[in-house]
């Protein structure tokens, strides 16, 4: 069984999703660090079949190849915009270039506490530079509205919040896609680093070992949101203010009573 068999089939299930809810979604792939100015283009929306076209053509570059897959997927038929994009799992990046080890300590910590508190599996992948992903799969999709209050509620109690990439927060955004290579210079030496991507917990899997029906999936409305009363507005009438005819301006003047 070829490598890239393997690779295919687990990233079918991947970019399906734990629900199986769609199949267009943003792809991006390029040879080499991603920061370099001719790779900064998006790739656009891909349906599956098409990047498995491109994906055949990138065999003999694949441990130079850095792959990034957007993390909603967009409804059929609509334009891509946040209103039309359905979401089955939140994405938090955990990064931190002083202490990568950190990071990836507070993505698994992170995990845990979830499954502590909603009894759902998040998933933590390896990124092998600067931390990891955690992963979130939902029992049911939301819309970005719902995405953003989500991310934020499960996020909120931590004191590592500072470890989180915002950036993630972004109803475009795409992640480094697990079992792929993660390929970058080095700032000062200019020196090429290749590590790769992997699932670390809840356990260690290999790619042909992923299947989404391994996690628990989380429940949205399982998750409280914080909700601010505002007080009732009063309305009153409003005084008409009455000047007589022929009543110079500043001159003394009596207010007409609402009818």
């Amino acid at each position: 069984m070829s490598r890239l068999f393997i690779f295919t089939k687990f990233l079918r299930r991947w970019w399906r999703g734990p629900l199986d809810i769609g199949d267009l979604r943003e792809f991006f792939f390029c040879v080499g660090d991603p920061r370099d100015e001719c790779s900064r283009r998006r790739r656009g929306v891909y349906a599956f079949e098409g990047v498995v076209l491109e994906l055949k053509n990138l065999v003999k570059h694949f441990r130079s190849t850095n792959m990034f897959m957007g993390i909603g997927t967009l409804i059929p038929g609509q334009e891509l915009e946040p209103q039309n994009m359905l979401y089955d799992r939140l994405v938090y990046d955990f990064d931190s270039e002083e202490n990568p080890q950190l990071a990836v300590e507070k993505a698994i910590e992170f995990a845990k506490s979830l499954e502590h508190r909603f009894g759902c599996n998040a998933i933590v992948v390896y990124t092998s530079v600067k931390g990891a992903y955690t992963y979130v799969p939902l029992r049911k999709p939301v819309k970005w509205d719902a995405y953003q209050m989500l991310w934020k509620a499960l996020l909120t109690p931590y004191s590592f919040r500072d470890l989180v990439d915002r950036n993630m927060l972004q109803w475009n955004r795409m992640d480094r896609i697990p079992y792929t290579w993660n390929v970058k210079k080095d700032k000062t030496t200019g020196e090429v680093k290749r590590g790769f991507c992997k699932v670390i917990y809840p356990r260690k899997l290999r790619a042909e070992e992923f299947d989404w029906g391994l996690f628990e999936p989380l429940d949205p409305s399982n998750v409280e949101f914080l909700k601010i009363e505002l007080p009732e507005l009063v309305v009153r009438p409003i005084r008409k203010r009455y000047v007589p005819r022929g009543r110079k301006p500043g001159a003394a003047t009596r207010y007409r009573k609402p009818c």
